[in-house]
């Protein structure tokens, strides 16, 4: 695994990388790496909504999803655990913890229910449990390692409300939440 091309001053990829992305490297097309990359930001968005979690924390995992992916490989590296771990660090940075046991829940529910199996919570006791659990801590570790513990996302947010109301934009009817769901990708 390489260490992160991206840095805090470079956090948009050029399309050279765009191109040579490891995924690409390794031989996947790049219709699936699209779809596998969203895959992984939808599963951390879904996740997110069933922790109540704030939408900067879903914000923060995804763009850590997506930027570990300009470092190492979908080959390699299962979307489920590395959106986890996205999650799991996401939610120490934006500062909205929440237990492990139920991030680990969470995110069985969901792999349980795609491939259309009833789900009920792990034992915290099982080998199962361990398994993801482990897992999880592991790849926030990877996470880190790719990243080169550049982990500080700049969200357009803030920037978005403060703009509008300097430009008195504020007050136009439906205005304000017409550009909150364009940062959304609603």
């Amino acid at each position: 695994m390489e260490s992160a091309g991206l840095s805090l001053l470079n956090t948009q990829p050029t399309l050279a990388q765009l191109d040579s992305s490891p995924s690409r490297i390794d031989g996947v097309s790049s219709d699936l790496e699209r779809c596998l990359r969203i895959a992984g930001t939808q599963l951390i968005n879904s996740a997110s909504i069933l922790l109540q979690l704030p939408q900067v924390a879903s914000s923060t995992a995804q763009v850590l999803f997506q930027r570990f992916f300009f470092c190492a490989s979908l080959k390699d590296h299962s979307v489920l655990k590395v959106a986890s771990a996205c999650l799991f660090l996401s939610t120490k940075l934006e500062e909205c913890p929440r237990m492990n046991r139920d991030l680990i829940n969470v995110f069985h529910y969901i792999a349980e229910s795609h491939q259309k199996r009833i789900s009920k919570p792990l034992d915290i006791y099982g080998t199962r449990y361990n398994k993801i659990k482990n897992d999880m801590i592991d790849g926030e570790m990877r996470l880190l390692v790719a990243l080169g513990f550049n982990v500080q996302v700049q969200h357009p947010h803030g920037f978005l409300v403060n703009y509008l109301q300097s430009l008195d934009l504020a007050r136009i009817d439906g205005f304000v939440q017409k550009a909150w769901n364009y940062l959304n990708d609603r």
